[in-house]
């Protein structure tokens, strides 16, 4: 590789930086993965876009949404099942 496209390629990830590049073709392989597996027929495919990790767009979305209770407990009642957790209400 000479210093041109050394140059070049420090110009490209001005314009594209590496972690959204990497972002990107994870969220390509999760897309992949998830319309092969999780599918159904009458399903749309998923896009790399809805896998990607865009807080602007999320921060967009929720900033005029209030949680409801029931959300929240399913929110907690998820994060408890993904973390090994008791459910001590039983």
């Amino acid at each position: 590789m000479d210093s041109h496209e050394i140059q070049e390629y420090v110009e490209f990830c001005k314009i594209e930086p590496l972690e959204y590049q990497a972002d990107m073709r994870m969220a390509i392989l999760a897309s992949t993965i998830a319309n092969l597996l999780y599918r159904g027929k009458k399903q749309k495919s998923f896009k790399p876009e809805d896998f990607m990790l865009m807080p602007e767009k999320l921060i967009e979305k929720t900033k005029n949404k209030k949680a409801s209770d029931k959300d929240i407990l399913a929110s907690v009642n998820m994060m408890n099942t993904v973390f090994g957790g008791k459910d001590l209400r039983k």
